[in-house]
């Protein structure tokens, strides 16, 4: 085994016991976020994937979506969940057929039957549990602490930030509580996202991953990255996703979508600019620009 990744030894150890003819452990981890634990172990006749989840929360959902969710969607449209071990906060997973859809080159055609097979995974995903009744405190207090963590954001990054962009960033967190109580709920993905999701196409099948956000919330904000960087130069890919769905988005979850698309790139604003990457300071403030009149 070559020693390509940086594995914590106990985590290699587990691995090692589980699969003893490794032949070599990659790294990969999403390059945007520092924090993930991710490496791909390989094996003479396969690889599979290991994670090591960032906290204890994470882990939980990770491994209930696994369990409980992503075997619903059916052969190869989810990882298949091999094994776990609570105590190192790790999990195994089979690979899935296929590439990353993030940075693929797809003909016109075959780009609209991505998205609206990913639309109809959603919400299948959406709709695979009801929601117990403490759902609906539990979507008013996570867009409670979404609007926090907006807030917070604001004094790192003032200086690229209008008078007309902070006026935005109030309303949409004005929007965001105002319509929580009545926004539909269901069984959200949290991080549904091209770079979440895996194209076979010599079977035409797309599957998810990545589920250490998932849980009951508001589902029109799992639409939130589609909304604010595809769909807009894209929008027969908004057309194909939402006919996936089967249905549209009522009046007030295209609102909330706007005010939740105006706090996830406040995010990568703040994101952007402390990692000096140009431009992706200059994409968010764009994306801003573009967003917050639909507010008013």
């Amino acid at each position: 085994m070559s020693r390509n990744a940086v594995m914590p030894p106990e985590v290699e150890l587990w691995v090692k016991r589980k699969m003893p003819d490794i032949d070599y452990i990659a790294d990969a981890p999403w390059p945007r976020r520092s924090s993930s634990r991710v490496w791909r172990v390989h094996v003479r006749t396969h690889s599979v994937y290991v994670k090591m989840s960032r906290n204890a929360l994470r882990y939980q959902r990770e491994v209930y979506a696994y369990r409980h969710a992503a075997a619903a969607l059916g052969a190869g449209r989810a990882p298949r969940l091999l094994d776990t071990d609570p105590r190192l906060g790790v999990i195994m997973t089979s690979t899935l057929p296929g590439s990353r859809v993030l940075g693929l080159k797809l003909r016109a055609e075959q780009e609209r039957t991505v998205h609206s097979l990913a639309g109809g995974l959603l919400r299948r995903w959406h709709d695979l549990e009801r929601p117990d009744p403490a759902a609906r405190a539990r979507a008013i207090a996570d867009v409670d602490e979404k609007v926090d963590a907006a807030t917070s954001h604001v004094p790192k990054v003032s200086h690229l930030l209008s008078d007309r962009h902070r006026k935005g960033i109030e309303r949409a967190s004005q929007v965001l509580r105002l319509l929580a109580p009545y926004l539909p709920i269901g069984f959200r993905h949290g991080d549904f996202q091209a770079r979440n999701w895996q194209w076979d196409s010599a079977a035409r099948l797309l599957g998810l991953f990545d589920f250490e956000d998932c849980g009951n919330g508001i589902v029109v904000e799992d639409f939130v990255w589609l909304a604010a960087d595809t769909w807009p130069s894209h929008p027969q890919l908004k057309a194909a996703c939402q006919a996936g769905y089967g249905r549209d988005f009522s009046a007030d979850e295209a609102r909330a979508l706007d005010a939740y698309s105006v706090l996830a790139v406040l995010d990568d604003l703040q994101w952007a600019y402390r990692n000096a990457n140009a431009a992706e300071v200059a994409r968010a403030v764009s994306i801003l620009e573009q967003v917050i009149p639909r507010l008013y």
